[in-house]
């Protein structure tokens, strides 16, 4: 049943891709030669190869770009793969979007290169999200909700990256338990304009009863 499973959703992913990305679909299973990536402010190419599945084939014997001649020592052999790409895909745009570029799409072409495959993938950046406000709530009597909120991470004005508003509710727990709090909770909620490229978010604080030795 396992093995069955696999073979359908491979063969799902195949169809899908063959639907949306034809090349990609036409020239699976070849060998890549190389894998390059346009468009991709503010990240560079080699922070967007470290988060995917298709790479290039290589030569790399004990960290250096080097191939032992006439043997298979050193060689990273890769080949396309239609679920890969898809996985790519979903992942450079889930990596834009929480880097607050909502609208981020990502489209793959597969270039035939002799018997080898290049694989691009063009980053069609969506633009910044802002963030206009930002309200903590439940921290009165225990700490000032507005100079809390002046020291997190994440601010009014700046494009809304989720990892930092994540860490700004992170600086929250982290005051707390050292004042005792050991069980605080801290609720994220926020709302995206799409249209106007805005967005509000709000921390709400659980503190908690404070905990003594």
């Amino acid at each position: 049943v396992l093995a069955a499973s696999c073979v359908l959703s491979a063969c799902g992913a195949h169809s899908r891709v063959a639907e949306l990305y034809p090349d990609v679909a036409e020239n699976s299973g070849r060998r890549i030669s190389s894998v390059e990536f346009v468009n991709t402010e503010p990240f560079d190419a080699d922070t967007l190869l470290t988060l995917v599945r298709t790479l290039p084939s290589r030569c790399n014997f004990l960290g250096l770009p080097f191939c032992v001649p006439f043997t298979r020592i050193g060689r990273e052999e890769h080949s396309l793969s239609s679920s890969a790409v898809l996985a790519d895909v979903e992942t450079l745009e889930r990596f834009y979007r929480i880097a607050g570029y909502f609208g981020t799409r990502v489209e793959p072409t597969a270039t035939p290169d002799g018997d080898d495959v290049d694989v691009t993938f063009e980053i069609f950046r969506g633009d910044p999200v802002v963030l206009d406000y930002m309200a903590v709530t439940g921290t009165e009597g225990l700490m000032d909700p507005d100079s809390l909120a002046r020291a997190l991470p994440l601010q009014p004005g700046e494009i809304f990256h989720l990892g930092e508003f994540i860490a700004s509710s992170d600086h929250i727990v982290t005051a707390l338990r050292r004042r005792g709090h050991a069980n605080v909770e801290v609720l994220r909620s926020f709302t995206v304009d799409t249209i106007d490229n805005r967005a509000e978010a709000a921390l709400d604080v659980v503190p908690g009863p404070r905990v003594v030795v």
